[in-house]
């Protein structure tokens, strides 16, 4: 498999586990948030807390994970085969 073929196979992987990620983070605040509501009884006053927490923290995942891939900017085939990034605008 070409070089860019893999690259940009990483890239799209990368992309798509953000909504599993995202989830993650939800469902980890959520859990926390319900046991703490359990010991402090204070039902559903942590659960909310920490499932805003947990959302908080997902998109910022997110935007961090979109943020580098644009960075690392828009590939273009180069002529041996091998991935080129576009040079950055001046």
């Amino acid at each position: 498999m070409p070089e860019s073929r893999k690259k940009n196979d990483l890239d799209l992987a990368m992309a798509a586990s953000l909504g599993l990620e995202l989830a993650v983070w939800l469902g980890l605040a959520a859990l926390l948030g319900h046991f703490a509501d359990k010991w402090l009884d204070t039902s559903p006053l942590m659960l909310l807390i920490c499932c805003g927490l947990g959302l908080a923290a997902g998109l910022w995942r997110i935007v961090s994970a979109v943020s580098d891939l644009q960075a690392r900017g828009p590939r273009r085939p180069g002529g041996n085969g091998v991935d080129e990034r576009t040079p950055p605008r001046p």
